[in-house]
């Protein structure tokens, strides 16, 4: 079921700070404070680490694969859960994807591939799609993401996300919007839970939440994380396959 409060906020990071630790050395979140429009937000990212590791990728991205967003005035933003609203998908925003780009081969009286056949392994390749540039078709081979991702403890998690935080002031946080007082949770993948594991209710697609920072260049830099056990690969209903 899609998050019913699931959007961006867009405004100015004022400040930063860990969870305290507790009894143990452990802290489950990265706070970032955040005006705009003269209201005060907390966006709480989860690298919780107790029971599974977590996983993230660093992603730069330019400017045009964000204009959707970047348009947009300070403040909060409901978003649909969907590809044209601007939302957010780990597996589906293209932003995200790990791409080969073929071109189609003119042979004999039809098109035909010529791709090496371990490029078809399913343990390499995600899914396909297709593009034409300059008259000439592309065949798009996206990546398995799996061997893309760095996956450790909170402390590891939690210094690559100050990384990010620490190249620019001007943020877009995704995720959900707080049940009480102004701030943003659920900032992590929001599907490929594993089904009866406790937040698989949550699973859809369209609606992971995400840490972006503009730089001082005008482009992006992304901070993505998720939870070990969520899966790199779901269905249209965004649970594990």
């Amino acid at each position: 079921m899609p998050l019913d409060k699931y959007g961006v906020l867009k405004g100015t990071k004022v400040n930063y700070y860990r969870d305290e630790p507790d009894n143990f050395g452990n802290f489950y979140h990265g706070n970032v404070e955040v005006v705009a429009n003269n209201i005060n937000y907390r966006c709480a990212i989860d690298v919780d680490s107790q029971k599974t590791r977590v996983q993230w990728r660093i992603i730069n991205f330019k400017a045009k694969e964000f204009n959707l967003i970047s348009v947009m005035a300070d403040g909060w933003h409901h978003l649909a859960s969907n590809e044209v609203s601007g939302a957010i998908d780990y597996i589906r925003w293209k932003p995200m994807w790990v791409t080969l780009r073929i071109p189609i081969l003119f042979l004999f009286p039809e098109w035909r591939l010529r791709i090496p056949p371990w490029l078809y392994s399913p343990k390499l390749k995600q899914f396909e799609s297709s593009e034409i540039r300059s008259n000439v078709p592309f065949k798009i081979i996206v990546l398995d993401q799996s061997s893309f991702w760095k996956a450790g403890n909170n402390i590891d998690a939690i210094q690559q996300l100050e990384s990010v935080l620490n190249q620019g002031d001007k943020v877009f946080i995704f995720g959900q919007f707080f049940n009480s007082g102004y701030g943003v949770h659920d900032i992590h993948q929001n599907q490929g839970d594993p089904i009866n594991g406790g937040h698989s209710g949550d699973n859809a697609i369209w609606q992971d939440g995400a840490t972006i920072v503009q730089k001082p260049d005008g482009n992006y830099v992304g901070f993505f994380n998720k939870f070990e056990t969520q899966s790199f690969k779901t269905d249209n209903q965004g649970h594990p396959i």
